[in-house]
C-alpha cells in the first residue's frame, strides 16, 4: 500500500547552506527543501518535505515512520493516531521545543494513498 510522508519543520540556523545540509542529517534520505524564511520569525528557514513510501499495512507504516522521526527529535507529540476518526491519516504528530539542535518546531502527517487527492483531505485546507 502506498503513504506519503508530509514534514514541515522550521530551523534556526543562519546561513541557508547550513540549514540545508543540517536538515539532510536529521532527515536522512529524504531530500527537504528550504522554502524561505518564515514569514513570522525571519530568523528561522521554513523547509517542506513529501516522500511518498511502500508499507505492506497501516501498522507497519505507523511503526517506520514513528522510527524514523524518533532520529530527529525525541519528545513528539502525537495529534492523531490509528484510533483516530481519520480515514485518511495514519499519524500525524508534532515537536515543539529548541533543544539546541536548530530544530526548533516541526509537525508531521503520514496519509494513505489517495488521500491527498481526496475532497476535504488534509492539504485542502
Amino acid at each position: 500500500m502506498r503513504y506519503t510522508l508530509l514534514i514541515r519543520a522550521l530551523v534556526n540556523i543562519k546561513q541557508k547552506e547550513k540549514a540545508e545540509k543540517h536538515l539532510a542529517r536529521l532527515f536522512p534520505g529524504i531530500a527537504a527543501k528550504i522554502e524561505g524564511r518564515y514569514w513570522k520569525d525571519q530568523s528561522l528557514w521554513e523547509a517542506n518535505v513529501r516522500r511518498d513510501f511502500d508499507y505492506p499495512n497501516d501498522y507497519a507504516a505507523l511503526w517506520e515512520t514513528l522510527c524514523y522521526l524518533r532520529g530527529a527529535a525525541a519528545n513528539w507529540m502525537i495529534t492523531s493516531g490509528p484510533n483516530d476518526a481519520s480515514f485518511e491519516v495514519v499519524v500525524s504528530g508534532i515537536f515543539d521545543r529548541d533543544d539546541g539542535t536548530g530544530l526548533v518546531w516541526c509537525s508531521f502527517q503520514l496519509l494513505r494513498e489517495g488521500a491527498l487527492d481526496a475532497p476535504g483531505s488534509a492539504t485542502d485546507v
